[in-house]
Order: structure tokens, then sequence, then C-alpha cells
């Protein structure tokens, strides 16, 4: 009875990583400068956290380790509601100077920082208003979203990057903001007890 209850824990669990896709990140501590930064752990496995820009934290801040030659993809988005159907972001990503940003980007743009960049690093800095945005329902939560900047690179020696996402000025305070990083589906049966939790917490975030 045990090896049948294990089972179909695992089989479910293997479900909602196909229906979840990313594994949620809830944290509500203060991520508003480089200092304080989001640490995400294994970039590589499909995560998401999840913000709301405010006077206190105008900037969301997340760092995590690079390593050589292995893809990372960055998505960043925000709930499929019509007082966000305007809302731009803008990211930058940074790291201690070396010659892995030295490499081509599309949609780059030149725009003041609302913070003081990291000393000794270098940048790139990407702007939601030149992606196409792309509608995404996501079935388990019964949530939707708008993917507005979806970015691949892969690093070509390890490293520590920082990210800094933060809003036009007229969705400041207010707006929101889904990071998700890595395209690797790594659930656990153990995942199982949270999906409950993780559920009220997204739909919580995409509710007006």
């Amino acid at each position: 009875m045990m090896k049948k209850r294990l089972i179909l824990a695992i089989l479910l669990t293997i479900t909602a990583a196909f229906l979840f896709g990313h594994k949620p990140i809830f944290d509500d501590l203060f991520h508003g400068d480089f200092e304080s930064a989001l640490v995400i752990q294994e970039p590589q496995v499909s995560q998401i956290t999840y913000h709301e820009f405010t006077d206190e934290e105008p900037v969301f801040w997340i760092t995590f380790l690079g390593e050589k030659d292995e893809e990372i993809q960055l998505v960043l988005n925000v709930p499929y509601r019509e007082k966000f159907s305007t809302m731009e972001v803008y990211m930058a990503l940074f790291r201690q100077v070396s010659d892995d940003l030295d490499a081509a980007w599309d949609r780059l743009v030149t725009v003041e920082f609302p913070f003081e960049s990291p000393p000794n690093h270098q940048m790139v800095r990407l702007y939601s208003g030149l992606y196409e945005r792309e509608f995404f329902h996501e079935p388990f939560s019964n949530t939707d979203s708008w993917f507005v900047l979806r970015q691949r690179f892969t690093p070509s020696e390890r490293g520590v990057y920082s990210v800094a996402v933060w809003p036009e000025q007229a969705f400041l305070p207010g707006g929101k903001i889904g990071f998700s990083i890595g395209v690797l589906e790594r659930f656990t049966p153990f995942d199982l007890f949270k999906l409950p939790q993780w559920i009220e917490g997204i739909r919580q975030f995409h509710a007006e």
C-alpha cells in the first residue's frame, strides 16, 4: 500500500511538473539593491520568483552563478490584466569585468539607471518594449500572463551574475513582475506537498 502511494505521489509530481513548468520561489525579504539581491541556486533549473514594485523597492535585484557553456534563459512576465497591458520594464545584467558579455546582444538600449551601478562590472541593458509580447496560460494555477522579455545566453566562463529589473515610471509603485530563469524541469516527490501553497501564492500575485 505504501509503495502504491509513493508511486502515485511521484506520478502526480511528474504531472505537476509538466503543468507547472517553473518551480516558484516566494521570498518576502528586501531585494531592492545590489547587496541584498535574491540568490537563485541552480539557475539552469526552471524557477520563477515574483515582485511588486514599491517606493521602498523600486528595483528588483537577483543574483546567480552561471556555469561555463551552460545556457541560461531569463524571462520577464506581467499579469494578464488591463492595467498592465502597456507596462514595460528594463533589465540590466551585470558581472565582474570579463570578456563574457562582449558578444553581440539584440534589443540593447541606453538608459539611465535609477541606482548606482556596481563598480568594476560589465553590463548589458535590455528593454521589454523591443520584444514581442506573448500570452501565456498556466493551467495548474489557472492564471494568465504576458511574457514581455525573453533572453537566452551562454556564459563563456564561470561567474556570478546580477540582474536588476525596474519598470517605467508610470508603473511605480504598483507594477508587478515575474522573473523566471532556467530551462530544466526538476521536481521531487516532496514538492507535491508544496503545491497548494505555490498555487495560492501564484494566484495572489496575478490578482488585481
